[in-house]
């Protein structure tokens, strides 16, 4: 019997029979000699190397032709030559989920039809007949050695892998090294344990790979490289093979529109054709900074804005299970109900600190982990340091508890959303209970189901989203809303949102789960340790949600539900007594939803929120609207210009200059004029200052506000001198973005494209992130102090996130009125900082 158990343990055949045995949906591995491995590397990599070479003469000699030609021909052309160099090439962006929908589990794994998808995601006319991407590919791949492609080689088959139709091959005790092998002599080679004491630890760290997994890169990447000097040798036919070598032409600079690449998930998982970066932390610190500013104005605008604040209490409202019938068509109980908004309200507080807090903590994070970088030299060939390698675990655990937070958000609010809650029924409440269930209704009555609902429900699964990576499943979902109308409308802003934020945090895990050399495996970090520390970093933000969630509700209900004629803001129109009366009426009550949450919240735990989180959500005046102050109307002064008095009823000079300082928020059926802009002209600016609350303390300040800036700067920005030369279209943007009242002018709404054209006219790289999620970079045009503080950007790029107006096409007034004044207060922008010109 003894014999017996030996043999099971040594003979891998019997090994895995053994397990298909206790389940029958296990891989089913082959079990090729070592010597065929052997001899199969071999050829693969002379094969690889022979491609590679010819390849990059082909570039020595006329990568700059080959740029100039490709750019020149249309759409038709490229795929022509895309389609001889592949003739099965996919037509769509990540073809690897179609092949998945077109093969059963049985087809996939007893032979799938569509293997070379699988290994080759990022083939695609539709990726690749854009004008940059396949200059990009062909650059990055014949500049660099394969194996600097190996690992991402192996890690975009991973839905391959994951529907078996493609199953590395099993071969025990040896280790196969493609990371910092240069020719074809060592690229594939396989060592066994016995041979080398370090081979097995090699493996374990990331730094070989099972041969197995091995052979699968070497496959991807020898067909990678043949269909590439395929294209190469199209674009140039006429052209000799020899001569003299030519200066590599300059990198392609970052787009100022990124639409080559669809999204952040995008970009991610198989569609970035750029050489593959280990651990980007200039890029998650940016991303990291971003959000933490994102949500400190989201914060703030709660506080200042009534009609923000309206409508993201709306918002919360429209994404409850609440909003569910039972299968017998009766309402929840609660729904509407005071309690029920007390409810939306704590969402509305947590989500909003929560999210700041959470952000400014992974900002700390990185810059910490940054430092130890730089204080220790990293490489992909060598064990990680010990203090290093655990600050990147502990990271990996922050961000695993982190993504928890919109997949639980997404589970309450998604399926109780307007567009899909008619595809959900929810079980009767039990009453000892406040969770609320909710399922899917019959097939029979769901004939086109969106496709959007399985796909967020993968989501959901922890098990589908480790089989197949969950910013794959991201990013299958952004191509199905950016490509199909129909699942797109079923898709609210409120959602992308949670998409977006998923997104992001998705984007780091992914960075860390294939991080070279493997994380964790020389120095793990036991679970308990894990979350002490976790316990131990999340502390002071802990210590006020609990005791503020757990005692129930705030009492706000009687103050916050926005009813019919609450919270009414009508910053779109023309100042006058009576629209200015309405304003502050609106201030108002927002100032008494939030005193009255503040002293209830400070009752619990002793301090205000603010006062307890100030280290994440940054010290910030909130402003009010003056009173109206009625002048009187001069006599006859014929010297007097007509042009330059207010008319009966309308707002004084003082009004309207302290107005501009507001977050002036409310949408408008105006739109966009395209006429010629008249040259804003500049006011003498009263000193005489506005009432303004600061929330934080509780004191009431005077703000002079506009006697040394212009209306729309942040407090603190310096303004330069006007430095920013647009277009006139660009400008016109701009002046609704930072809109001025007077007399003769209406806001407006502004179409996300002159909005992007604006943007990158003045300099600024926009890509877009996940949904209606876009992040806006530049590396100039700032006054010197704006946005600085403890919170300052790395060097100098600044990033900022807007929203892409989602399902309309134009941005709405007061979201206009709101980035305006986020570009104020991060860039120290204003009107005045822009001219047109060329």
């Amino acid at each position: 019997m003894a014999d017996d158990d030996d043999d099971y343990y040594s003979n891998p055949t019997k090994f895995f029979a053994a397990l298909q045995a206790a389940n029958p949906y296990l891989p089913r591995p082959e079990f090729p000699s070592l010597n065929d491995v052997k001899k199969k590397a071999v050829l693969m990599s002379q094969a690889i190397f022979k491609d590679w070479n010819a390849l990059h003469r082909i570039l020595d000699l006329h990568e700059e032709t080959i740029r100039k030609r490709w750019m020149k021909k249309n759409v038709r052309q490229r795929q022509t030559i895309l389609q001889a160099a592949y003739p099965a090439i996919p037509s769509q962006h990540r073809p690897d989920f179609r092949a998945l929908e077109h093969e059963s589990f049985n087809q996939r794994r007893n032979g799938s039809q569509f293997r070379d998808i699988y290994l080759l995601p990022e083939l695609n006319l539709e990726d690749l007949s854009k004008p940059r991407n396949l200059l990009i590919l062909l650059n990055s791949r014949g500049r660099n050695l394969p194996d600097v492609f190996s690992h991402y080689d192996l890690e975009k088959v991973k839905l391959g892998r994951t529907g078996q139709a493609i199953v590395p091959s099993f071969i025990n005790e040896c280790t196969m090294y493609l990371t910092g092998q240069k020719d074809a002599e060592g690229y594939g080679q396989v060592v066994g344990w016995e041979e080398n004491d370090d081979a097995f630890d090699d493996l374990m760290n990331g730094i070989g790979l099972q041969p197995g997994e091995g052979i699968i890169a070497l496959e991807a990447q020898q067909k990678m490289l043949s269909f590439l000097l395929k294209c190469a040798n199209s674009i140039i036919h006429d052209l000799p093979l020899d001569g003299p070598s030519l200066p590599e032409p300059p990198p392609f600079e970052d787009s100022l529109v990124e639409l080559e690449l669809s999204s952040i998930a995008a970009y991610a998982t198989g569609t970035s054709f750029r050489i593959p970066i280990q651990f980007d932390i200039y890029y998650l610190k940016q991303l990291a900074q971003t959000r933490v500013y994102q949500a400190q104005d989201h914060i703030w605008s709660l506080r200042e804005d009534p009609s923000y604040f309206r409508e993201v209490v709306l918002d919360f409202s429209e994404h409850r299970l609440e909003n569910l019938v039972t299968a017998q068509g009766v309402r929840h109980p609660k729904l509407n109900t005071p309690a029920f908004w007390e409810e939306v309200f704590l969402s509305v507080i947590i989500d909003a600190y929560g999210s700041a807090a959470s952000w400014t903590i992974l900002k700390g994070q990185l810059d910490a982990l940054e430092v130890l970088r730089d204080k220790h030299e990293i490489s992909t060939n060598r064990p990680l340091p010990e203090e290093y390698d655990k600050s990147l675990s502990l990271l990996q655990h922050f961000l695993t508890q982190f993504m928890k937070g919109p997949i639980i958000d997404l589970k309450k609010g998604a399926f109780g959303s307007p567009p899909l809650r008619r595809y959900f029924f929810r079980l009767p409440q039990d009453p000892h209970t406040t969770m609320i269930a909710a399922y899917s209704k019959p097939v029979a009555q769901l004939p086109n189901q969106p496709k959007i609902i399985p796909l967020i429900n993968r989501l959901f699964d922890e098990e589908q989203c480790f089989l197949m990576g969950r910013h794959n499943v991201l990013d299958e979902i952004d191509r199905v809303i950016r490509t199909e109308k129909r699942e797109s409308d079923r898709v609210t802003p409120w959602i992308l949102n949670q998409l977006a934020e998923m997104s992001i945090v998705s984007e780091f895990l992914r960075q860390l789960d294939f991080h070279q050399p493997r994380i964790g495996f020389n120095h793990p970090v036991q679970e308990e340790e894990q979350f002490k520390w976790f316990e131990n970093i999340i502390k002071p933000v802990a210590t006020f949600f609990i005791p503020v969630n757990s005692q129930g509700h705030l009492g706000v209900a009687s103050l916050g539900t926005p009813k019919p004629g609450r919270f009414v803001y009508p910053i779109h129109k023309k100042l006058t007594e009576v629209t200015v009366g309405q304003i502050r009426k609106a201030e108002a009550e927002l100032d008494a939803f939030w005193a009255k949450a503040d002293s209830v919240m400070k009752s619990r735990i002793g301090i205000t929120i603010n006062e307890k989180l100030k280290e994440y959500i940054g010290e910030r005046k909130v402003e009010r609207m003056p009173e109206w102050v009625q002048i009187k109307l001069p006599t006859t002064d014929s010297k007097a210009s007509p042009t330059n008095q207010p008319r009966a009823g309308e707002s004084t000079p003082d009004v309207l200059d302290q107005f501009a300082l507001l977050n002036l928020e409310k949408r408008t059926e105006a739109t966009v004029q395209q006429d010629v802009l008249k040259t804003v002209r500049k006011e003498k600016v009263k000193t005489r200052g506005i009432a303004s609350q600061d929330l934080s303390s509780g004191a009431t300040i005077s703000i002079q506000a506009l006697s040394k800036t212009s209306a729309n700067t942040a407090p603190g920005a310096t303004l330069t001198p006007t430095s920013i030369h647009v277009p006139r279209r660009a400008y016109e943007t701009f002046s609704r973005v930072f809109y001025i009242p007077s007399a003769d002018r209406i806001p407006g709404e502004v179409s996300w494209s002159d909005f992007l054209h604006a943007m990158t006219s003045a300099g600024c790289s926009a890509k877009r992130l996940m949904g209606s999620a876009w992040i806006f970079s530049s590396t100039k045009h700032f006054s010197s102090d704006a946005g600085a503080g403890p919170n300052a950007e790395l060097g100098s790029t600044r990033s900022i996130i807007f929203h892409e107006p989602h399902p309309a096409a134009n941005i709405p007034f007061n979201h206009l009125r709101k980035h305006g004044r986020r570009l104020s207060r991060r860039w120290g922008w204003s009107i005045s900082k822009f001219a047109v010109g060329s």
